[in-house]
Order: structure tokens, then sequence, then C-alpha cells
């Protein structure tokens, strides 16, 4: 009769293929966690790019309406610009910041200062990193320190520039004298940003605006 006999793994042999699990283990460990890394670099950087264009959209839809007045048509034929929506004191235009107002409520008054939670004056600056959006208040400055809040999230975007740029063109409207003219404003937007994870990462927008309310002079 035969002895059956069994044989097991060496030392060596199990040393060796703990030694090629423990490889294969570290290589699969540091393949999920460079694909974790990459994922979350993907997420920073829409993140990045979408408050970029949330802001500048904002801030686009905002500056087309400046100056609209419901009843700009009672200043046809006067001569004159009685239009409470545009003006020096209303249509301001910085290195950073921008001022503007439109006819929102549709009534042709401008309200007083902190009248409600809209008094249709608007405006957008950069502070501490952020874009900031000013809300109703008895300021309307871009000094202001009340009455502005963040429209972009400095925890996960530094907004590093804002630049306005205001461009005018005037063509006359009046062929006999050329006293009367039409002033077309253009606004140029430039608005860089970093990722506040991956600073490495940043972004430029550059956008001009044309503002649909031309001013009479």
């Amino acid at each position: 009769m035969l002895a059956l006999t069994h044989k097991g793994f060496s030392l060596t042999e199990l040393m060796v293929a703990m030694a090629i699990s423990t490889v294969l283990a570290v290589a699969l460990i540091m393949l999920h966690t460079l694909t974790l890394q990459n994922s979350q670099t993907s997420v920073d950087r829409i993140v990045l790019q979408q408050e970029l264009q949330g802001a500048i959209s904002m801030i686009s839809n905002d500056v087309r309406r400046a100056g609209y007045w419901v009843d700009s048509y009672t200043d046809a034929g006067t001569g004159l610009n009685q239009n409470p929506f545009m003006g020096s004191g209303v249509f301001q235009v910085s290195s950073d910041c921008i001022l503007l107002a439109y006819d929102k409520d549709k009534n042709g008054i401008i309200p007083a200062l902190g009248a409600g939670s809209d008094d249709n004056r608007y405006g957008y600056r950069l502070l501490n990193g952020a874009i900031q959006t000013r809300i109703s208040s008895d300021s309307f400055s871009c000094s202001g320190t009340s009455g502005w809040e963040n429209i972009t999230d400095p925890n996960r975007v530094e907004i590093t520039g804002l630049t306005f740029s205001l461009n005018n063109d005037n063509f006359s409207i009046d062929s006999s004298s050329g006293a009367d003219e039409i002033s077309i404003k253009t606004i140029n937007i430039d608005v860089s940003a970093r990722s506040v994870k991956d600073t490495s990462f940043t972004i430029n927008l550059d956008q001009s605006v044309r503002v649909q309310n031309d001013e009479f002079n």
C-alpha cells in the first residue's frame, strides 16, 4: 500500500507570497489615493469656474440695466436729462468697484437710501478676497462698512483681482448745432481668482458689457 504524503508551503515561499501581497496592496492604496486627489482637484477647479462665472454673470445682468427709467420718454424734445437713475452721483465706476441704479419698480422714482429691502441701487466691489454686492442700506458708497454681502465664498475661492473700466462713445444727435449727444457706455469687467485648496490653479475672465440705456447729454 502506498503511503499518502502532504507537503505544505515552505517558510521561504510564504514570505515571498506575503511580500508580493504587501506590494500589491500598497500599489492599490496609492492608486486609490491618487484617484481621490485627482477627483478632489477636479472638484475644486469646477467650483472655482462656477463661482467666477456666476459672479460675472450677476454683475453683467445689472450693468446692462443701469440707468433704465420708465419715464425716459418725457425727456424727448426737451433738451433735458432728468433721469434720476443715471448720473455722476448714481452711476460710478472705479478700478475695483461699480455703483449703479435702475428703475426696477417701474414707478419712475428712485427711492430714498435705505427705504426698503431694495432701493433700486446696486453695487459690486472687491474686498478681502471676495466679490461683494450692495444690499439696501443708508449708504451708497464703495467704501461703506455695512450694506454689503459676499457673492463668492472666500473659504473656497480667493478673488485676486476685480477691475471695472468705463468706455464712453459720444454721438451727436443734433445736426444743426452738435450740442446734444448720446453717450453709449460700455463696461469692461476683468476678474481673476484662484482656488483656496489648490492655489496653483488660477482663472481669469474678461467680459465687455454694453449698458443698454444710453445717456442723453
